[in-house]
């Protein structure tokens, strides 16, 4: 969307729009909170869950940022100017993304 926005004001809809997607956080966590089943054990399911996608989330937090510093760094380099390199990762991120999203199974399995 960035990438893609012929003026400053397309700039500004697009980040409100980005910025929208901030409550996804909460949102995939109370999703997950209802669709995991508490177990037997004292976390029970439900915790390990939120704890997974905790992980994950902070794996993102941590290396993202130094990996986007790394490209943009490299790219502006003397004899290697390419300004778009870190949108050009963060497209093919989000392709990653989409195509992991696309390969999940539809229904989930409740363990008996």
């Amino acid at each position: 969307g960035y990438l893609l926005a012929p003026t400053m004001g397309w700039l500004y809809f697009v980040a409100s729009w980005g910025g929208i997607s901030s409550i996804s956080t909460p949102v995939v966590a109370a999703l997950l909170t209802n669709v995991a089943t508490p177990s037997s054990s004292e976390s029970g399911d439900v915790g390990v869950t939120l704890g997974l996608v905790q992980s994950a989330s902070s794996i993102c937090t941590v290396i993202g940022p130094l990996l986007f510093k790394l490209v943009f760094s490299t790219f502006l380099q003397q004899g290697h100017v390419f300004v778009g390199a870190v949108w050009v990762l963060a497209i093919m991120l989000n392709i990653v993304g989409f195509v992991v999203w696309a390969l999940l199974p539809r229904q989930m399995t409740v363990p008996s």
